[in-house]
């Protein structure tokens, strides 16, 4: 049986930068023996939330190819952007 994880980012304060925000998810998720993975990054920019779901989706699709993201986002925008990069292991949830 599956079991999804949610990895809320919100709690590291000492988290300022996108990159720091990847390094973080990328443990987080490491940590997981799950393939499905629920991330919180609504708290984020389009952009930013663009870079960090692209970045660790494809370092997990590298260490493990059947490891599913579900991203909570809070725009629509990031779904629309990342799909034209044709991530497979990515889902995306907006936030109402």
């Amino acid at each position: 049986m599956l079991q999804t994880i949610s990895v809320d980012i919100k709690n590291y304060p000492e988290v300022l930068s996108s990159d720091k925000i990847i390094n973080a998810v990328n443990s987080q998720i490491e940590k997981r023996n799950t393939n499905n993975v629920t991330v919180d990054i609504s708290f984020l920019n389009v952009l930013d939330a663009c870079k960090v779901s692209m970045l660790c989706a494809t370092e997990n699709y590298r260490k493990n190819p059947e490891r599913k993201i579900s991203w909570i986002v809070n725009s629509k925008d990031v779904e629309i952007f990342t799909n034209s990069m044709n991530v497979g292991n990515s889902e995306f949830i907006i936030k109402k």
